[in-house]
């Protein structure tokens, strides 16, 4: 039994190290020797999608946490501005999906059937990025004032609304899928109608932050030589802060900013 176990370990190394190393084998055995695996090489393309892997993934995690954090502190004093509920939404809706990614890998790969609903959290995982992307875009669209540039810039907000709607539409296909092939680096996508939906939900909301940076763009060289822009930021900064920091001329700004939505 023992010769059969270690003929058995022998062949296996044998075609691992054919196919180049775990890095180059199935999807489950790669993210087993990446996730599970205390002993051989560490894989150099781990096959299994982790927010905390790479280090300016753990940096833009980190950055939009505190996102939330700095948006609580502006709900707490300016529950009408939506600047302060989208920030909240980007930390709640990072944590989220830190939550689902790292909680689908322990389910299903770690622990395989000792937490229940890792599936569809992992199917989750599928599409939060594009709603990133859309609060990012609302984000910046509508910063500092809480307002559109001007009613013709209200495409933007739709247009990354209308992103993560054809999203979770074209990721309905997924759900049959949920589990471990959506935990990959490179997971199976739709096809037919679903695949259009989810590639166009995709990259909606990259058009919309570009457009929303065009916006934020515009809005400050208009702004240039008044300074309301300044204050208004200032102004926003000051009441998460709990102080008031306005520059020495141009505090009106701020006093709009605290008064109006």
């Amino acid at each position: 039994m023992m010769s059969f176990a270690k003929d058995a370990t022998s062949r296996r190394q044998g075609r691992e190290q054919a196919n180049g190393g775990p890095a180059r084998l199935g999807t489950v055995r790669a993210v087993r020797l990446a996730l599970c695996g205390c002993t051989g090489p560490e894989p150099t393309a781990p096959a299994v999608w982790r927010p905390d892997g790479p280090r300016p993934a753990r940096l833009l995690q980190l950055v939009l946490l505190l996102f939330g954090w700095f948006g609580a502190l502006i709900v707490a004093r300016q529950p009408n501005h939506p600047i302060g509920w989208l920030l909240c939404a980007l930390g709640c809706l990072t944590a989220l999906g830190s939550f689902a990614s790292e909680y689908a890998i322990y389910g299903l790969l770690g622990h395989p059937g000792t937490a229940p609903g890792a599936a569809a959290l992992a199917w989750l995982t599928s599409w939060l990025s594009s709603g990133y992307l859309a609060l990012l875009a609302a984000l910046l669209a509508l910063f500092p004032t809480g307002r559109p540039l001007s009613p013709r810039w209200r495409w933007v907000l739709w247009l990354a609304g209308s992103g993560v709607a054809c999203t979770v539409v074209g990721a309905l296909w997924l759900w049959p899928l949920r589990g471990v092939p959506l935990l990959q680096v490179h997971p199976p996508e739709p096809i037919g109608l679903p695949g259009l939906l989810y590639s166009v939900g995709s990259w909606a909301p990259v058009v919309a932050v570009l457009a929303a940076v065009a916006s934020l763009a515009v809005r400050f060289r208009r702004a240039r030589g008044r300074r309301a822009p300044a204050a208004q930021v200032a102004g926003l900064c000051g009441r998460a802060g709990g102080v008031v920091l306005c520059p020495p001329r141009g505090s009106s700004g701020c006093a709009r900013l605290s008064t109006g939505g």
